[in-house]
């Protein structure tokens, strides 16, 4: 599934995160090592998408979300077949993304920027869903703090800085553990799941 097929439940959520120089569900795994995690957001959504076209040659589905934006989505062959689907049909929708940051002993860690993501079929009892997700991990220098503002600025060893919004992080009683130089991870990840059975045939 394209990584644009995200998008088109975004206008449901409010602005989290950070200002990433690509845009970036479940919180992925980290190294194995002790480190200090603050979450700093988590959304999720359930709505509706409505069915555009179903190609069964293509094996591919067209929808469009609440901003009325169409993607089409190939649906692995694993999945249950789209003779059940048609123009008009109104799926469910899950929608979730989530921001955390950890701080990372010295030399734990390889400064950059890691991405991971893909699509699969799943067939349970109670439906069948195609699932996509995505994540994004920056690891970087903490090289300034605005807590009045709620941002951290990371900077990464060719010397780009990344904004990271860090809401209410200045309420942790242990914020004071964060100090500029830190080494710091962020991870951003986003899960979408498509239900492929029709509303109205349950």
């Amino acid at each position: 599934m394209k990584r644009t097929l995200i998008a088109l439940l975004c206008t449901a959520l409010l602005p989290i995160g950070a200002a990433w120089s690509s845009p970036s569900l479940a919180i992925a795994d980290l190294p194995a090592v002790s480190v200090t995690a603050y979450g700093l957001e988590r959304q999720q959504v359930t709505t509706e998408t409505t069915i555009l076209n179903v190609d069964p040659i293509k094996n591919t589905i067209t929808i469009t979300g609440p901003d009325q934006h169409a993607e089409t989505v190939e649906v692995r062959a694993d999945a249950r077949k789209l003779d059940r689907l048609k123009p008009g049909d109104r799926v469910d929708t899950h929608y979730l993304r989530a921001v955390a940051l950890q701080v990372m002993p010295a030399n734990s860690a390889k400064p950059g920027v890691e991405y991971s993501g893909g699509t699969e079929a799943t067939n349970e009892g109670n439906g069948s869903f195609i699932q996509t997700h995505y994540t994004e991990n920056v690891t970087a220098t903490l090289s300034a703090m605005d807590m009045a503002n709620g941002t951290v600025t990371l900077t990464g060893d060719d010397g780009y800085s990344r904004i990271v919004d860090v809401g209410n992080l200045h309420k942790r009683e242990d914020v004071s553990k964060l100090k500029v130089g830190d080494l710091v991870s962020v991870t951003y990840v986003e899960e979408l799941a498509i239900s492929l059975d029709p509303k109205q045939a349950r």
